[in-house]
C-alpha cells in the first residue's frame, strides 16, 4: 500500500472485482505492471485507510 502508485480499497467482493478487471485487461499481471495494490479493509474504519493513502 505504501509503495503503490494506485490503491484500490475494498470491503468485500474483491474476487469479483479482480475477475472483471482481468477480463477487461486480458492480463493477469496488469496490476503489478502498473504498481496497483488492492487492499481488503474488511469493514474497518475506511477513513483511517484514506488518511494513510
Amino acid at each position: 500500500m505504501y509503495f503503490a502508485d494506485t490503491v484500490i480499497l475494498v470491503e468485500g467482493g474483491e474476487k469479483y472485482i479482480l475477475k472483471e478487471l482481468f477480463k477487461l485487461y486480458k492480463n493477469d499481471l496488469f496490476l503489478d505492471y502498473n504498481n496497483v495494490s488492492v487492499i481488503k479493509i474488511g469493514g474497518k474504519n475506511f477513513l483511517i485507510f484514506i488518511k494513510e493513502c
